[in-house]
């Protein structure tokens, strides 16, 4: 240190009194070699090849969160800069003292307010659960909120709140934002309010999740002096369908008080969807700003288990989701599947079960419905489906469903009705293309379960699930080269330090050849090769009952389910196999996601 000090004051002096030629300037200031980016994710700083927009991190492989700091041939800062970086800092150092004075975290007790916080306000609650971070600035006011808020017009909260809404319909009639399918997350990452502002203003029509739009919404209306919360919406008068369908995303509107937040009924908003008629009382949950942060923590979570296949940071997100609203049924049920998909399934089914408790509404009585039919239990399971159906008779999941217990009894033409009505409520439905196979293979037509298996990778080319699925069905039919193909796509997926895991499940569930190196010749030119795979029963049979174990691991593994929240956890292997959905009469079948 004390070298650098003292060198400082002569390169200084030789630069005053030796000024460089532009020559110089050029070879002083580094030029980038390609694109430089920034992943969010990890602060990992790494150059690509001009032009073309990376996949991944190379540092953390993870997809999304990738944002382009330097282009090739910009200058890099040149030397004598240096000293007058130095003293920005310093000066800097005291705005920025300022400004983390106005910020820092208060010192809170006891459960958030249902009134608007300030940002050091969330920060102390957050903080009071060990629960940090940048989800504190979920509601930050910006550039792009501080924009949607002059949209924000009228006399009065309520008439702010209608000239507000209608303005984002606008945006999203105009393709400013899309609805998502609401079954599977999005490749990118959950953003708060000021992001998802951003994305609402670009015509580049972004998938937005119903959080996102409400977050959006609610701060714009904080800055037009509106204190308006997010809601829970969980049920709409009339509709035939489920809001929320997965149970996990939740489905959110904005709640505008007539006095103080809290006080008496709100009128509810639906940015998100345009419904006119608001929910009924027992449809809805205000929620406190530290919720909020929850359901943001949660979606966090389902993204990391669904495209980064990263179970130890999913659940932690989960954990900390958790703390801050524990009676959170979707928050609950993303708990459990990331329970069941990693080794832990009995804790997984305890945690399905409680959120099936918490609200006993369509989504969790489905999920309780899959569940059953893993467990083999067709009556249960045909109980609580119809009950989901029967509040709800479009839900093209609860279809999907039942088309399965059909399978499992051998009922095909039932089951074919029942997917065929599904696939005409929701044609992107992301368990119809393996169940459609599992359907094509009971009826003994391999070339129709290929194409459905090649429909599944294709709709969710991340999902280790679907090309494990796919993997199963190649093998049935006897195309061992695609059945090796998919294996090495699932190991390039699987975190590294569960690879060695998945080999082993892999080795016992496929055979050994599965993990031999696949033969592009043998993938392009190969026929079926017979139906050995397939039962007579209906269904495909890969050995004992517990189906292809998706979470790895050796028998009574650790689990991932503490007691104490607040503790850590570990991941490994459990129980003994997973979740088998889907049937079939002859044993094992397609494991699909919950």
């Amino acid at each position: 240190m004390s070298e650098k000090k003292k060198s400082a004051p002569k390169k200084t002096e030789a630069k005053v009194t030796e000024p460089k030629t532009s020559e110089s300037e050029a070879s002083s200031a580094e030029m980038v070699d390609g694109d430089r980016y920034l992943c969010v994710h990890c602060d990992h700083r790494f150059v690509h090849p001009e032009g073309k927009t990376p996949s991944r991190c190379p540092s953390c492989l993870r997809k999304g969160g990738l944002e382009l700091v330097q282009t090739k041939g910009a200058k890099a800062r040149p030397n004598w800069l240096v000293p007058a970086v130095v003293l920005g800092v310093v000066v800097a150092a005291g705005v920025g003292y300022a400004a983390w004075s106005r910020t820092a975290p208060d010192v809170v007790t006891g459960d958030a307010p249902l009134a608007p916080l300030t940002l050091a306000e969330l920060r102390g609650h957050l903080r009071q659960h060990d629960s940090d971070g940048e989800h504190a600035r979920l509601f930050e006011a910006k550039e792009f909120v501080q924009e949607l808020a002059e949209h924000a017009t009228g006399d009065s909260p309520q008439a702010k709140a209608e000239a507000l809404v209608a303005y984002v319909r606008e945006r999203a009639d105009a393709h400013g934002f899309s609805a998502l399918p609401m079954d599977v997350p999005r490749d990118t990452p959950p953003v708060g309010a000021e992001r998802a502002a951003e994305r609402m203003a670009s015509d580049e029509d972004e998938g937005l999740y119903p959080l996102e739009v409400a977050l959006a919404t609610t701060a714009a209306l904080r800055e037009a002096d509106v204190p308006a919360m997010v809601t829970e919406i969980w049920s709409f008068p009339g509709d035939r369908r489920p809001p929320d369908p997965s149970g996990q995303m939740g489905y959110f509107g904005v709640a505008v008080y007539d006095d103080e937040p809290g006080e008496g009924t709100p009128t509810v908003y639906d940015p998100y969807g345009g419904r006119a008629q608001e929910p009924e009382e027992d449809g809805l949950r205000v929620l406190t700003d530290v919720q909020a942060a929850a359901a943001l923590m949660n979606l966090a979570g389902l993204h990391r288990i669904v495209h980064d296949n990263d179970a130890v940071r999913a659940l932690a997100d989960v954990q900390r989701a958790l703390r801050l609203d524990r009676r959170s049924p979707y928050v609950r049920t993303v708990r459990g599947t990331i329970l069941t998909q990693s080794g832990g399934v009995e804790e997984g089914i305890e945690e399905l079960e409680a959120a099936a408790q918490i609200r006993p509404d369509a989504p969790r009585r489905n999920n309780m419905g899959g569940l059953f039919i893993a467990m083999q239990r067709f009556d249960d399971a045909s109980r609580e489906i119809a009950a989901a159906l029967e509040d709800h008779p479009d839900f093209a999941f609860a279809h999907a469903n039942f088309a399965a217990i059909h399978m499992a009894a051998g009922e095909m033409d039932e089951a074919r009705r029942q997917l065929d009505e599904a696939e005409r409520l929701e044609p992107g439905l992301h368990v119809l293309p393996l169940l459609w196979a599992q359907f094509h293979l009971s009826a003994r037509d391999p070339e129709q379960a290929v194409h459905w298996a090649e429909v599944a990778v294709e709709r969710q080319p991340n999902n280790l699930q679907a090309h494990l699925a796919a993997a199963q069905i190649y093998g049935a039919v006897g195309q061992n080269g695609a059945m090796r193909r998919e294996v090495q796509k699932v190991l390039e997926l699987v975190p590294s330090d569960r690879r060695e895991a998945y080999r082993q499940e892999i080795r016992t569930r496929l055979g050994a050849t599965a993990l031999e190196e696949p033969d592009d010749l043998d993938v392009l030119d190969e026929g079926f090769g017979g139906l050995d795979g397939l039962d007579e029963g209906g269904g495909l049979g890969l050995g004992d009952s517990n189906g292809l174990q998706l979470g790895g691991g050796a028998e009574g593994g650790p689990s991932l389910l503490d007691e104490d929240l607040d503790s850590g956890f570990e991941l490994g292997g459990g129980g003994g196999g997973g979740l088998r959905l889907g049937g079939g009469g002859g044993g094992s079948s397609l494991m699909l996601q919950l």
